[in-house]
């Protein structure tokens, strides 16, 4: 049972942990503002709506091209992902990784695909509200002189970003495998987000760069930053207030409390079973002990090392957790299998690094305990009378 717990904790773990995306540090929050061309329309709104329920907070509109371009455009611009950092998952017909793989692989941390159009525009300010630091100063030298900042380092290759423009009227879509009408390489500098989170728009362009590329820029969100992150009462206060702007959605990035909650059910059961097992196998390697006591005296008195009698006690124990422990491992991957492609249907992979260390530790250390607390029998010598 504590193996099928491990495995399906921790492939729950691993699924969140690969598709879970925070764009901005905990206790910061979003207001994303609808769809195309309804953004205009309710920036002031939601703007009014921050400054009546949080008079304290900073708030900062971003502008983005426009995701949603029409069939009909004939100059649609996407920055290009180089080919060696696109998740293979996205490649052609893609590739199917586990949720491990999914997870760990650094390519698969978005869903961006081949290219990205979620390229955000603006000044320095903007800059700082996305990555919530100060800018540095080639950021801003780059910015200036018509370049583009990348808050995620996927995109750049040799210091620069693949412009992509695409004639949407004549069919010609990024996904169709085609080339390009017109690509163009744009100086570029990486802008990492000190947090460790993600970014939502992975990079940035000046408004004069966006007015020469000519493509459509709207307001899309307005990231909202408070001393100390927003508490549960000031989240449902702007709640309260947005409710009366339309086509508007409100995300205050929390930690995982599902998470945290499942993983401190699989430790206690996991501290539960480890406490009967402990006590199963103590009760039986004193059993063993017991009825080899007199055995041990006898091969006291013949010589033997009083080393034999602790080493022999930690085999023993050795032994009887690692015959267990395997068949209730093996048992468990079994299980493990059947549920997860039962339920889930997807790559089944277990944590085998954490299995065949527990396969490994727990016998050596059960051995080791049982060495230190098993006493060598002292020899007993009779003196015969004549």
């Amino acid at each position: 049972m504590a193996t099928v717990l491990v495995i399906t904790v921790d492939r729950d773990a691993r699924a969140m942990e690969a598709r879970a995306q925070n764009y901005v540090p905990e206790g910061c929050a979003t207001v994303q503002l609808g769809p195309d061309q309804q953004g205009a329309s309710t920036v002031q709104p939601v703007l009014s709506a921050v400054e009546t329920a949080l008079p304290e907070a900073r708030s900062t509109v971003i502008e983005a091209w426009v995701q949603d371009p029409g069939p009909e455009a004939t100059a649609v611009p996407v920055f290009g992902i180089p080919e060696g950092r696109v998740c293979p998952a996205y490649v052609g017909q893609g590739r199917q990784l586990t949720e491990r793989q999914f997870a760990e692989d650094r390519r698969c941390g978005t869903d961006w695909g081949t290219w990205v159009r979620q390229v955000a525009v603006g000044g320095a300010d903007e800059l700082a509200a996305l990555v919530r630091a100060e800018p540095s100063d080639a950021a801003l030298t780059a910015l200036a002189s018509g370049g583009v900042v990348a808050l995620d380092e996927m995109l750049v290759e040799n210091g620069s970003i693949d412009l992509q423009i695409w004639d949407y009227e004549a069919e010609n879509y990024p996904d169709t495998g085609s080339d390009p009408d017109t690509s163009e390489y744009l100086p570029a500098v990486v802008e990492t987000p000190p947090g460790g989170f993600g970014v939502r728009y992975p990079a940035i362009i000046s408004p004069e760069t966006a007015a020469r590329i000519g493509y459509p820029v709207e307001p899309v969100d307005v990231l909202i930053d408070v001393d100390g992150g927003i508490t549960a009462v000031q989240e449902s206060t702007l709640n309260r207030a947005l409710v009366t702007v339309d086509g508007v959605w409100l995300w205050v990035v929390r930690s995982s409390q599902g998470d945290d909650y499942a993983r401190q059910i699989m430790y206690g059961v996991l501290a539960a079973v480890l406490l009967v097992a402990g006590l199963s196998t103590a009760l039986a390697l004193g059993l063993a002990r017991a009825d080899a006591r007199r055995d041990d005296f006898t091969l006291a008195a013949l010589g033997a090392s009083p080393r034999l009698a602790p080493s022999a006690a930690a085999w023993q124990a050795a032994i009887i957790v690692a015959v267990s422990l395997g068949v209730g491992v093996a048992s468990g991957i079994v299980l493990g299998w059947v549920e997860h492609h039962g339920n889930v249907g997807a790559t089944f992979s277990p944590p085998w690094l954490m299995l065949g260390a527990a396969l490994i530790a727990v016998p050596v250390m059960v051995g080791a305990l049982a060495w230190l607390f098993t006493r060598a029998p002292q020899a007993v010598h009779y003196r015969l009378a004549a």
